[in-house]
């Protein structure tokens, strides 16, 4: 079986709301769990990583049950550190001058166990649902984070 994360972070300079927040599907396109969390004084970088550390958590839990498991976050921050290979040298080199330092090394807890039929993809924010698949799921997770950030909807 195949899953699909979507993940997204968003804040406001504005007001200081922030939030983050990811969905699981199936290879259906059905939603296996979700979640979604208000933080105050966040910002876009921090949300955007928090919520992969937390999808990540999330499937390290399950023991990585599935044959593939494909992150997708509108971040290039958080995929290109990952695609990139930034992280490892940043964990070489003991976390120094790394902003989001205390969640990278949350993170990197579970993605160096990771087995390797997982895959984290790059996916372009705010699209129409129309464009893709990705681009639906996407902003659904927007959604997730606006309605944390703001108790309404758009």
């Amino acid at each position: 079986m195949k899953i699909n994360i979507y993940t997204d972070g968003s804040s406001s300079l504005k007001t200081g709301n922030a939030s983050w927040a990811f969905a699981v599907l199936d290879e259906h396109q059905n939603i296996i769990h979700q979640n979604a969390e208000y933080v105050k004084g966040g910002y876009i970088g921090r949300m955007e990583l928090t919520a992969l550390t937390k999808a990540v958590e999330y499937v390290d839990q399950l023991n990585y049950s599935f044959d593939e498991i494909h992150f997708y976050s509108d971040s290039q921050y958080v995929i290109n550190s990952i695609n990139k290979k930034w992280i490892q040298g940043w964990h070489e080199r003991l976390w120094m001058n790394v902003k989001n330092a205390d969640i990278w090394k949350e993170f990197y807890l579970v993605f160096k166990n990771m087995p390797k039929h997982v895959f984290f993809h790059h996916i372009k924010g705010h699209q129409k649902d129309e464009v893709s698949v990705h681009a639906k799921w996407n902003n659904y997770v927007d959604q997730m984070c606006y309605i944390m950030a703001t108790g309404r909807e758009r």
